[in-house]
């Protein structure tokens, strides 16, 4: 069985030199796969800089999470070709109406390497208020989901304290952090090898010398 310590860190690739560590989430053991999210948040982002659509496919959120230029995260620094290979990838369907989940399809013609978890993955996956919490550089924040909100200008959200609002904020919002999350093949025999050695040791966080700003 891969992946037994579902809850478990995995360290995989890099954000601002730093190592990144994942929690496991669950594992598809028919497929071999693993759906993973960051144990820390990485960067306070808008979900899209134009108060407008709520929609995962035109966010600013989505670009930055799979962009591989300089300032972006999936660039060649933070993954290895390697590692890239491992990330599989998703297609999201844009949700119409409050709640709508949005799952996410993993599929070889899906344009989507990271993303962010839905609504009904945070209460399916964690459990409880606490469990949910996540910080940056050791102090609790916000963080983004792709669920849509109660109107087309809102996405859903965990507050700092764990809880969920389903009505969400405005796209444009501030203050809010993203947790990047990826479904990960297991078939090769490198990533079971990695399976078999999980660090249950929390992500140091970057260091507050470089900021976003100064990446960017």
């Amino acid at each position: 069985m891969y992946f037994r310590f579902v809850g478990g860190g995995y360290t995989f690739g890099k954000y601002k030199d730093a190592d990144l560590t994942w929690r496991v989430l669950t594992v598809d053991e028919t497929n071999k796969r693993t759906l993973l999210v960051t144990e820390n948040l990485i960067k306070e982002l808008k979900y899209n800089s134009s108060r407008s659509r709520n929609d995962w496919s035109i966010s600013d959120v989505k670009t930055w999470l799979n962009g591989t230029n300089s300032d972006q995260f999936f660039k060649a620094a933070n993954f290895k070709t390697s590692e890239k290979s491992k990330i599989l990838n998703v297609k999201i369907e844009d949700g119409e109406g409050q709640n709508k989940n949005s799952p996410e399809i993993v599929d070889a013609s899906g344009e989507d390497k990271i993303f962010l978890l839905s609504y009904i993955d945070v209460i399916s996956y964690f459990t409880n208020d606490a469990d949910r919490i996540a910080t940056f550089h050791n102090n609790k924040h916000t963080w983004w989901l792709r669920s849509i909100g109660a109107r087309d200008s809102r996405v859903s959200i965990v507050y700092q304290d764990g809880d969920i609002d389903i009505a969400g904020d405005g796209v444009d919002a501030t203050a809010i952090y993203v947790r990047p999350a990826i479904w990960l093949d297991l078939s090769s025999t490198e990533t079971k090898k990695a399976a078999m050695t999980i660090s249950f040791t929390k992500t140091t966080p970057p260091s507050d010398n470089k900021s976003d700003q100064d990446e960017e």
